[in-house]
């Protein structure tokens, strides 16, 4: 019956994965600002994404992705104890499709889900919900 079982779920397992096409996997660091209800402040940032197609459409690509934002005083070194330094997490799930202009450019569209949180107080700990249209 366990072999029954343990056959059954890597069949149902193959034919899922089977119809996800991974097409890129993508990051990026930067310098920016970071705001809530505070004054900004500076912020270094990095993002990792990962880009695939479904069965249903070779045009349209999704896209998860995951960015997290620290106060640059974070990454200098000084005596931290005691310190709060604020930080934001953004995951993002969006779709898109690309149109070519020629062999090296092309214009992009997406639209999608955004979940945000938001840590830029130490007694502040929000989770928001939103859209993202590039």
């Amino acid at each position: 019956m366990k072999k029954f079982f343990l056959i059954s779920f890597l069949i149902c397992c193959s034919t899922i994965f089977a119809q996800i096409k991974f097409t890129s996997v993508g990051g990026g660091l930067g310098l920016g600002s970071i705001q809530g209800n505070s004054t900004s402040v500076s912020a270094f940032g990095g993002s990792i994404n990962s880009e695939f197609k479904l069965w249903f459409s070779n045009a349209v690509s999704f896209r998860l992705e995951y960015e997290h934002l620290r106060n640059v005083d974070y990454y200098l070194p000084e005596n931290r104890t005691g310190k709060f330094y604020p930080f934001m997490n953004i995951y993002n799930l969006r779709a898109g499709i690309q149109q070519p202009l020629s062999s090296t450019f092309f214009i992009e569209e997406s639209a999608g889900l955004l979940i945000l949180n938001d840590r830029t107080f130490p007694d502040v700990n929000v989770w928001d919900f939103g859209g993202i249209f590039s």
